[in-house]
Order: C-alpha cells, then sequence, then structure tokens
C-alpha cells in the first residue's frame, strides 16, 4: 500500500490535469479532525501536503469547503499570483458563507484597501464593497476573465439574498463553456445544487418577488 503522501501527489493529476480536492478528500483528514480536533488534522496536513502542491491548494480548500483551512492552515506567500488567490478565496469564502467574523472582515478590509496590480485583487475588491459592480464588469476583456469575474457577480447576488439575479450570473459563466476554470465548476454545482432542491427559476424568481 503507498504511503498516504504519495497517494496525495497521485490524486493531484490525471494526464497532467488537476484533479478536484485531491488532499482534503482524503479520509484520514476527516477522521482525525472528527476524531481528535482540527488541530490534529492540521498537523497531519503540514506534514503530509508537500510545499509543491501549496500553491493551489487555496482553490482546494475553498472546493472542500474547509473555510478555516483558509486562515488556520495557509499562509502568505511572497509570490504575488500566490497570494492573492489565497486572499480571493479568503473574501470569496467569507461572502459565499456569510458568516459573520468580524475579526477576519477587519483582516480582509485591511489587505484590500491597498492597491494590487492583479484583476483578482480588484475582484477581491469588489467582494468587499471596495468597488462597484459597474467597475468590475469592465475587467471583462478576455473570455477568461468574463469567466471568472461573472461567478463572483453571482456569488455576491446569491449572498444578498438575490438568487434569480445570482442564476442569470452563473448561467453567463456557464455559457463560456471553460470547463477547466474554477470559477465555471462552482457555478455548475451551485445550480445543480439549486436543481435538485427542485429551485426552478419560476420558484427562485417568485421568491425574490415576494
Amino acid at each position: 500500500k503507498q504511503p498516504i503522501a504519495k497517494r496525495i501527489k497521485n490524486r493531484f493529476r490525471i494526464n497532467g490535469r488537476r484533479k478536484h480536492n485531491p488532499f482534503l478528500q482524503e479520509p484520514r483528514f476527516r477522521y482525525l479532525k472528527d476524531w481528535k480536533g482540527k488541530a490534529v488534522a492540521l498537523v497531519w496536513l503540514k506534514k503530509n501536503v508537500p510545499p509543491q502542491l501549496l500553491g493551489p491548494a487555496p482553490l482546494i480548500v475553498y472546493e472542500s469547503k474547509e473555510y478555516d483551512l483558509l486562515w488556520d492552515w495557509l499562509e502568505e506567500s511572497g509570490d504575488i499570483t500566490a497570494r492573492t488567490t489565497l486572499w480571493l478565496m479568503r473574501a470569496t469564502a467569507f461572502v459565499g458563507s456569510r458568516i459573520s467574523n468580524e475579526a477576519r472582515l477587519a483582516k480582509l478590509k485591511e489587505y484590500y484597501s491597498k492597491p494590487g496590480r492583479l484583476h483578482y485583487h480588484r475582484i477581491g475588491q469588489y467582494l468587499m464593497d471596495m468597488v462597484s459592480e459597474e467597475e468590475i464588469l469592465k475587467e471583462m476583456t478576455r473570455p477568461k476573465q468574463k469567466c471568472e469575474i461573472t461567478f463572483f457577480v453571482g456569488l455576491k447576488k446569491e449572498a444578498s439574498g438575490d438568487l434569480y439575479g445570482a442564476s442569470d450570473w452563473y448561467r453567463t459563466c456557464l455559457e463560456t463553456g471553460l470547463e477547466t476554470n474554477g470559477e465555471y465548476r462552482w457555478a455548475g454545482y451551485t445550480l445543480r445544487d439549486w436543481r435538485n432542491k427542485y429551485m426552478f427559476l419560476r420558484y427562485i424568481k417568485g421568491e425574490k418577488k415576494s
């Protein structure tokens, strides 16, 4: 039987493409968290997840809905892309989960009060109400940016309770056809979840009007 760290590496790619949720779906992490607590599970992660896998870790943590790990496990990197991704996923999880945490909100606002070079920084500022919807939509100069930004606009609409508006933006995200983008998957996951809960558009629209 392969060592668990090697199994994680092997599960990370298939034919050169990243698989979803490689280390957080590993049963041992969840068993440890439920059995011995988060602190022991964090030690396991730090010991068994190789440094080279930490780059995409914020995306995987978000997709796995283990949002606390964005703060308790992952740390800022000197690489601007990795740092920007981590903070964007922190902001995304904060807005999407709708769980109040004043300390984390203060850190997010402090971080996004500073200028940033990447358009992902602008998306984070939008999530923190520092950039308007009109302004962030101007950042959609390429199909990839359209896929990304439409998801985040949809997420913010959903968090505000506007499910009908969110549905429009999620569907616009899917219309880009960029299946390798995380945002494309997340928009699809949400719409499928609503469908499975029988939250059809006429029902969602009716809720908005009520």
